[in-house]
């Protein structure tokens, strides 16, 4: 009847629907998934996963398991399940497997209690139905990937701890580790390729003490390279269970010693916790009877759920960690995405914040060859060189890659003048040694941001804010025409960050300036027009703003100078004109809609009806409507725009931008997310005592830009000041941002 049956036949969910024409592949028109029509042939695209059932308001009872559901979660380098307080052999613990088993992981992490009772671990891990598929098999060539930790269960119950040591072989023959426990109840290993490092406690202390295990951690966490450090207990730091609660006993200094994150289970709910930096997960849910969560959170909880069983499934990639807890039922309880730079903190000082990590240089684009001072020319792998005259010439491997502009991740005393490792130092360590092994994988750091705006004179370098690879990459300014040192550095910033193109919220012209002078040239961003004779494409794509009518040459100069959206950009074409009008990007992935809030070709209703058309009309998974008056702004100056507060969560946006009042702001309201944007180049305004409800971050101290990255499901932003300081950073799941408006 409808390609939403279609789809939903075959467990998925319709993305696309059209009439065909004459029996093929030919589009008639396009329909809504759910749209019927008198005919035998339909095009049906079905490029989702069906979405999870909605959750009973109580857990689903043993005769009825509910299908597993995979999280909105983007592809990643690493991604892995994490269990906990699991091992009944309930009909609760085949749900939550059958869920795990739906994501192909990487490997599966338990957080302890791998067996109550008097049940063996055969039966609660081993079996296809179950964990199996993850435990080693020699004969088959596959090596372990199920890592345990030991829960109080583990010992006192059933086996015992001799059961457990029998049946499991941990890390596991052939995984990646440092081998320095001694023990198969606290260890550690690697994953992809050693970026991500995972340790694994005895918090129980049947092979070691305490103490011990805490030396060995510390002593492990400050040796490892890996980007991100995952630290895996039973007994939970901080909880806010009305069962056992935090226990202060496994309450270590981990943000100071380098983890990124620590995972525990014991009490029997999910948890996120933001404590010291860092983000603590309580995960023990895999199956035994739940525990309340108290009424008295402990501080940093930000999400917990304890109405059903569940797992969770954390993906790891390019900066970022992005994590969901998905109960059996298959609802995502808790949502959430974390940036590199922020969960790499040591414990800070409280009045001095951590700036954030600087962004890696992409693979193969180091260029070893150009670097100074390589011992016999040698290169000991990507970004690393072994280094010549090191005590003398540069003191540091953080010396070194000063030197060369870029920013120290790695540092290696060597061992006879080749690339063997002697021992691991730290980057800004001194050695008594002619020759050293640096690596330099990341570029320099933006400098600190100063108290005060930088005078025309002092411009700071442009600095690239920690966002990961994506399908697409664009900049976002406004306000900015003056064609002064602040337009002129924030352009510079701009450049820097290899965007595929950028969006303007208007006035991009003030007073008797020309838009040659304030958009042309390449010092400002004449690479983004275009140029027929060179072939190539538009890739600045403006809205119409106030003094863009009123000042200089008025709107006769700006229908002379764009030509909107451009020769041979992809668009609907469907306004009939160049002042409001659509363009696709990546394919079709992103599908961008610029309006005129001046009403100069077309009313706002004009301009309403053509919006609410073409985004219904459009399949884009991301949909941007651009405008310069802002629907909402906490600005003293302006303030928010009624005119403009069109319903656009229910016409199917994504998320709206605009400019007009001169700071920067992020709002979440009515499903989706507001960005305002005037900060790049005129004269700021102060943002008011009383903000806009929903509003989430705000910026009016000094001139700079956006850069928002989509890929993978989400959608992360970062406003950069024309100084480097990465002011807000953010980052949204497409599920989150394409809600319809509620009733």
């Amino acid at each position: 009847g409808t390609c939403g049956g279609y789809c939903a036949a075959i467990g998925r969910s319709c993305t696309g629907a059209w009439e065909e024409s004459g029996d093929t592949c030919t589009v008639k028109h396009d329909m809504a998934c759910d749209q019927s029509i008198a005919s035998s042939d339909a095009i049906c695209e079905c490029a989702a996963l069906a979405p999870p059932s909605p959750p009973p308001r109580r857990p689903v009872p043993p005769s009825q398991p509910s299908p597993p559901a995979s999280p909105p979660l983007p592809p990643a380098v690493v991604r892995f399940a994490v269990i906990g307080d699991f091992g009944v052999s309930n009909q609760m613990e085949r749900d939550v497997a059958a869920l795990v088993a739906s994501w192909d992981v990487d490997f599966v992490i338990s957080a302890g209690d791998n067996r109550y009772d008097s049940h063996t671990l055969n039966e609660t891990v081993g079996g296809i139905a179950l964990y199996g598929a993850f435990l080693p098999d020699a004969p088959a060539g596959r090596e372990n990937r199920f890592f345990p930790c030991v829960g109080n269960h583990d010992v006192s119950d059933g086996g015992g701890i001799a059961e457990y040591r029998r049946f499991f072989s941990l890390p596991g023959e052939g995984v990646a580790t440092s081998g320095t426990s001694g023990s198969e109840l606290f260890y550690d290993f690697y994953q992809a390729d050693g970026a991500l490092h995972v340790f694994v406690l005895d918090s129980e202390a049947v092979d070691a003490t305490i103490p011990q295990q805490q030396t060995w951690l510390q002593e492990q966490l400050s040796r490892s390279s890996a980007a991100w450090k995952i630290v895996v207990m039973h007994h939970s730091p901080f909880s806010s269970s009305s069962k056992h609660g935090s226990k202060s006993f496994m309450q270590w200094p981990f943000a100071e010693w380098g983890a990124s994150i620590v995972i525990s289970g014991h009490d029997h709910h999910y948890e996120r916790i933001e404590h010291g930096g860092i983000v603590y997960f309580v995960n023990g849910a895999g199956g035994r009877t739940l525990y309340s969560v108290s009424d008295q959170l402990v501080d940093g909880s930000k999400a917990t759920f304890d109405s059903d069983h569940g797992a969770q499934v954390i993906a790891i990639g390019g900066g970022y960690v992005h994590s969901a807890f998905v109960s059996r039922t298959g609802e995502v309880v808790d949502e959430a995405a974390y940036s590199l730079a922020s969960l790499t903190w040591t414990a800070p000082p409280p009045a001095t914040p951590s700036p954030p990590s600087p962004p890696s240089v992409p693979p193969g684009e180091c260029d070893e060859a150009s670097w100074p001072d390589k011992d016999g020319g040698l290169v000991c792998g990507e970004c690393k060189v072994l280094v010549d005259n090191f005590d003398s010439n540069y003191g540091s491997c953080d010396g070194y890659c000063a030197a060369i502009g870029r920013s120290c991740t790695g540092a290696w005393e060597e061992s006879g003048d080749t690339c063997t490792v002697k021992h691991d130092m730290a980057c800004d360590q001194s050695i008594a040694s002619s020759d050293a092994i640096c690596e330099c994988a990341a570029l320099a750091p933006p400098s600190p941001p100063p108290r005060r705006p930088v005078p025309p004179s002092q411009p700071s370098p442009p600095a690239s804010p920690p966002l990961p690879p994506a399908v697409v990459r664009f900049a976002v300014i406004g306000d900015f025409g003056v064609s002064n040192q602040m337009e002129r550095d924030v352009a510079a910033l701009v450049a820097s960050w290899d965007v595929d193109f950028v969006i303007s919220a208007g006035d991009n012209r003030y007073d008797s300036h020309t838009l040659n002078e304030t958009v042309g040239g390449i010092a400002l961003y004449g690479a983004f027009l275009p140029d027929a004779p060179a072939g190539r494409e538009n890739r600045f794509f403006p809205c119409v703003g106030n003094h863009d009518v009123s000042d200089g040459g008025g709107i006769a100069e700006y229908r002379r100078f764009f030509s909107l959206p451009g020769e041979g950009v992809a668009t609907s074409g469907t306004s009939g004109s160049e002042l409001f009008y659509d363009f696709y990007q990546a394919d079709g992935a992103l599908h961008v809609f610029v309006l005129d809030s001046e009403a100069v070709d077309a009313t706002i209703p004009q301009q309403q009806t053509w919006l609410q058309e073409q985004l219904s009309r459009s399949s884009a998974a991301w949909k941007i409507v651009v405008m310069h008056h802002s629907p909402f702004s906490s600005s003293s100056k302006h303030g928010s725009k009624s005119f403009m507060q069109w319903p656009f969560a229910e016409w199917g946006a994504s998320i709206v931008i605009s400019g007009h009042d001169h700071h920067y702001e992020r709002i979440e309201h009515g499903g989706i997310v507001y960005f305002v944007n005037g900060a790049g180049g005129r004269t700021l305004y102060s943002v008011s005592d009383q903000l806009v409800d929903g509003s989430k971050a705000t910026f009016d101290s000094d001139h700079g830009a956006q850069v928002i990255a989509i890929g993978g499901g989400y959608v992360h932003s970062a406003f950069v000041s024309r100084t480097g300081e990465v002011v807000d950073e953010a980052a949204y799941s497409l599920a989150s941002l394409t809600w319809t408006a509620p009733p």
